[in-house]
């Protein structure tokens, strides 16, 4: 049997296609969110071509936008369309976190990267879940609230100097530019996320580990508390912003009470292990 596992954030989908012989082939795309795709037209997005010559029995997508029964039916038949032979399975990129980062024990999973949310998770399933709210609401402690502070120090001179001018200097983009990419253009959650990107070698410096840490302690506040008996369980990070400012992450969970047990940064590997390990089916 071949399986052909897919994780996908708002920023990037990586794709696994285990061949009957074991051996990988591997694909990255954009993110692909599901609840804000028209799908008739991803299906036939040219960026996914090169799946078509791919002929796995399993698919197992797990994805952003994937925690609507609605919305998994109609990715499941664009998923359908491109492997027809295939059994397909869609489900929530919080599934995907916590049973990578505790595979059958109880713990909160949480995902740190372009957005953010979490979850209570034992027995195998997603028990409880504080709402994201998404990025103009919510997503405490992800790249897009990072990336919004930062652009509002940026703008307002409220940003140390050297950081602001090789800001200034990667952008190349004046306030009216920043307005138009933002309000007009589409996807300006991912332009807010890049500008964390761009200060990435400052991310040692007392202002952005403070400005980092008032992230994560607003995502603790938010919706790690909001969990009953929090404190009594393990909690555990993936994506990108958690693995790049993981000592920050500690240093809060530690404040918090609580014992961060793993921090990983690309949940695909440990995606694939796990229904490798488990022989997990679409039965189960």
């Amino acid at each position: 049997m071949s399986v052909l596992i897919a994780e996908s954030g708002s920023s990037k989908t990586d794709w696994r296609w285990i061949r009957p012989d074991g051996t990988p082939v591997e694909l990255s795309t954009r993110g692909i969110n599901p609840s804000l795709e028209d799908l008739q037209a991803l299906g036939q997005d040219p960026m996914l071509e090169p799946l078509r010559d791919w002929t796995p029995d399993q698919v197992h997508f797990y994805g952003a936008g994937c925690a609507d029964e609605q919305v998994n039916k109609q990715m499941t038949a664009m998923l359908q369309g491109l492997f027809p032979e295939a059994a397909v399975g869609v489900y929530s990129d919080l599934l995907a976190a916590a049973r990578v980062l505790f595979g059958h024990k109880p713990g909160i999973a949480c995902i740190l990267g372009t957005g953010s949310n979490s979850c209570l998770y034992a027995e195998g399933k997603v028990q409880a879940n504080v709402l994201s709210l998404g990025y103009l609401l919510g997503d405490e402690g992800g790249g897009v609230s990072i990336g919004k502070r930062l652009l509002k120090d940026y703008l307002r001179g409220n940003m140390p100097a050297d950081i602001a001018e090789h800001l200034r200097q990667t952008l190349q983009m004046d306030r009216a530019a920043i307005y138009e990419r933002i309000y007009r253009m589409p996807y300006p959650n991912r332009f807010l996320a890049s500008m964390v990107t761009h200060v990435a070698e400052y991310r040692h410096t007392s202002y952005l580990q403070h400005l980092v840490e008032r992230e994560f302690q607003a995502f603790f506040k938010q919706c790690i508390r909001a969990y009953p008996d929090y404190a009594a369980y393990s909690i555990g990070f993936v994506g990108s912003i958690a693995f790049h400012f993981s000592d920050a992450l500690r240093a809060v969970a530690h404040a918090e009470g609580m014992t961060c047990e793993h921090i990983i940064h690309r949940p695909i590997d440990a995606l694939v292990d796990f229904h490798h390990s488990s022989h997990k089916d679409l039965t189960t």
